[in-house]
C-alpha cells in the first residue's frame, strides 16, 4: 500500500557501488553504536596515563573482573560488605592496589550493567580508603548516571569535580558523557550550556559531544536548534 511505501527508508538498501558490492547502507541505531564506540575508545586511550602511572600494561582479566563485579552487586545492598569485598580485592588483586586504570573498569562495567548504586558506593570506599580521584574516575561515573539516564546525579558530579582540591580538569569526554546524561532524558537545553562550556574550556574537539547534543534536540523535538548545532560543527 501507499502507506507502508512511504515507511521504506531508501538509503536503508543503497549500495553505492553496485549490487556486488558489499552493504554500507546505514542500519538502524548505527550513529548510536559508533558513537558508543568512539567514546569507549577515547576513555581507552585517556586512561593510559593511569597504567603507565602504575607501571604495568597488563590488562584487566575480564574473567576476574567479572567475578568481582558479581560479589558487589550480590551485596549491593549492604554497603560495608561492598567495602569489605572491595579491600580484600584491593590486596590480592594487583590491579587494584594503586586504585587507577582497575577502578575505571569496574565503574564502566557498573555503568554497562546500568547499576549506580554500586557504583556510588565504590566512590565512598575511595573516600573512606584514601584513594585519590582523577579525572578518569569521574568520567567513568558519570558514564553510569548516562547509563542509568540519571542526568541530575550527573550534574552533580561535575560540580564535585569544581569543588574538589585542588579542582579536578573536565575534559571532552567528561562532557560527552554529561551530555549523553542529558541526550537520554531529551534536557536539550542543559545539553546546549554544557556544550558551550565544553567550547570555552576543552582544546581537543570531536563529533561525540555534538552528536550528544542534536539526539538531544531530537528528543526534545527542537530541529532548529539542531541545525545550529550541525552549523557549529
Amino acid at each position: 500500500s501507499h502507506q507502508q511505501k512511504r515507511k521504506i527508508d531508501p538509503g536503508q538498501f543503497f549500495t553505492p557501488h553496485g549490487e556486488s558490492a558489499p552493504d554500507l547502507a546505514p542500519k538502524e541505531q548505527d550513529s548510536y553504536i559508533r558513537s558508543y564506540s568512539e567514546r569507549t575508545n577515547m576513555r581507552l586511550r585517556d586512561t593510559d596515563p593511569l597504567t603507565l602511572r602504575s607501571g604495568t600494561s597488563q590488562p584487566v582479566p575480564n574473567s576476574t573482573l567479572e567475578e568481582l563485579v558479581d560479589r558487589l552487586i550480590q551485596v549491593s545492598g549492604r554497603p560495608e560488605e561492598i567495602h569489605a569485598e572491595l579491600d580484600e580485592a584491593r590486596i590480592s588483586l594487583p590491579f587494584l592496589k594503586d586504585g587507577g586504570r582497575g577502578l575505571t573498569t569496574i565503574l564502566s562495567c557498573l555503568a554497562r550493567r546500568r547499576n549506580i548504586k554500586v557504583a556510588m558506593e565504590i566512590w565512598h570506599w575511595m573516600d573512606k580508603s584514601n584513594i585519590p580521584k582523577c579525572v578518569y574516575h569521574y568520567n567513568s561515573l558519570i558514564s553510569v548516571c548516562e547509563k542509568c539516564k540519571d542526568w541530575r546525579m550527573a550534574l552533580d558530579i561535575l560540580q564535585w569535580m569544581d569543588k574538589a582540591n585542588p579542582p579536578v580538569q573536565k575534559n571532552e569526554i567528561t562532557y560527552s558523557a554529561a551530555i549523553s546524561a542529558c541526550e537520554k532524558s531529551g534536557n536539550y537545553q542543559i545539553a546546549l550550556d554544557l556544550l558551550d562550556q565544553m567550547e570555552k574550556t576543552c582544546e581537543g574537539k570531536s563529533v561525540i559531544p555534538y552528536n550528544a547534543a542534536i539526539s538531544a534536540c531530537e528528543k526534545g523535538l527542537n530541529s532548529v536548534t539542531a541545525l545550529r548545532i550541525f552549523d557549529r560543527m
